[in-house]
């Protein structure tokens, strides 16, 4: 399996970034008005009807339903797939672009962590540590994996990046956030 053309392994990747794209609507919807992102089961905006799993293919399923609710017709917003779509293409680019490898599972990471990232930022001025911390992990376990014998310098990257952005929040903490630090962390990690 592992000797598989790059080609299967970036729609397998792109699939994935799919599903990842899927519940970055959740978490771009629910997590800067503090709602859980396990419940209550996805469902309408305008009806509050719980959407059948049949209703939640990423971007298919809005495609098939023409973007209007099953059950009231309401109109459903061209976001929820252009977010998956974003998370699955990035996925799926990655893994062309760097291989079937830690560096195109770091890229591949990188970029569906980055759609909800910069939803989020952009209309709330926040950026998720539900997302960046666990993306940084999976990041530098995947740069330490790469180069196990110079595990230290993808350490010393993700550890700058984030210190020098601290430095700055410390010298003027009104120009960004703790959540640019974080995000640096991760930026650091990959790059």
């Amino acid at each position: 399996l592992l000797g598989a053309p790059t080609a299967y392994w970036a729609i397998v990747a792109g699939m994935v970034g799919l599903a990842f794209g899927s519940f970055a609507t959740v978490v771009a919807s629910r997590w800067p008005a503090g709602g859980s992102l396990v419940t209550p089961r996805s469902q309408c905006t305008s009806c509050a009807r719980t959407l059948s799993p049949l209703e939640m293919v990423p971007v298919l399923s809005w495609v098939a339903l023409r973007g209007r609710c099953r059950g009231c017709g309401a109109p459903v917003s061209w976001r929820y797939p252009a977010i998956e779509l974003a998370s699955g293409l990035l996925a799926a680019g990655a893994i062309v672009g760097f291989g079937p490898t830690w560096e195109g599972l770091s890229a591949a990471v990188l970029g569906v962590a980055l759609v909800p990232v910069v939803v989020i930022a952009l209309e709330h001025r926040l950026i998720p540590d539900i997302i960046v911390l666990p993306a940084a992990a999976v990041c530098l376990a995947a740069a330490i994996a790469a180069d196990p014998r110079e595990w230290w310098v993808s350490v010393a990257a993700a550890l700058g990046a984030a210190g020098f952005l601290f430095l700055l929040w410390v010298v003027h903490p009104g120009g960004m956030g703790l959540g640019d630090v974080k995000l640096a962390l991760l930026l650091g990690a990959v790059l």
